[in-house]
């Protein structure tokens, strides 16, 4: 995405083959993973070395990407799906973005934030850089995740298994709510099938 013609062909040259484009080729390639029995522990370090510089999850890693906690209640074929096709569905707030200086430095990570006097990236490795708008020579959107696609070729099947496994792992359980004065009973038919909730003796049935 560079805006240099000659960086673009060179980058296509150096980087071609080594991610298939084809998408749904690599998830239909990994559903035999669906069939694998992950291990959670064994998948939190399978995080830590390949998710945790831009996501956080259970405490571990950098909030860069969404909190994983939040998808720990997807199936693990929505998340097969989320983690090797990142660009399917994406935030806006986590598109990737290239900031170009009038020095000549290029940055890139997701828009933390935007002022009338500068711009706030936060970089793949969590780190926020503050860019001066006088400084500022280019800003441009990818349009795409910000999350790289690939993942594959560093995260073997058992491996996606595991990981799949810890993020549901630590994913929210749902909590039973409770509210002073309220004693939860259980609520039993009278002979006649009908069900009484009687609030008189001051508590409440649900």
């Amino acid at each position: 995405g560079h805006r240099s013609p000659e960086v673009r062909r060179r980058a296509a040259g150096l980087f071609a083959g080594a991610i298939d484009p084809d998408r749904q080729k690599v998830i239909d390639a990994y559903q035999a993973v669906l069939a694998l029995r992950g291990d959670a522990k064994r998948g939190a370090g399978v995080f830590s070395k390949h998710c945790a510089t831009c996501h956080q999850l259970g405490g571990v890693g950098n909030v860069v990407g969404p909190d994983l906690a939040s998808l720990g209640d997807k199936s693990p074929q929505a998340l097969l799906i989320a983690i090797l096709d990142p660009n399917r569905a994406v935030e806006a707030r986590y598109v990737g973005y290239t900031a170009s200086t009038r020095g000549g430095v290029v940055y890139t990570g997701v828009l933390a934030s935007a002022t009338g006097n500068s711009i706030t990236l936060v970089g793949p490795d969590g780190k926020k850089k503050v860019i001066l708008r006088s400084d500022l020579e280019e800003l441009t959107s990818s349009g795409k995740s910000a999350m790289p696609e690939g993942l594959e070729k560093e995260v073997k099947p058992q491996d996606m298994a595991d990981l799949i496994a810890h993020v549901r792992s630590v994913g929210p359980r749902p909590q039973r709510k409770s509210f002073a004065g309220n004693k939860p009973g259980l609520v039993r038919p009278a002979r006649d099938g009908s069900l009484l909730l009687s609030a008189s003796d001051g508590e409440v049935y649900g």
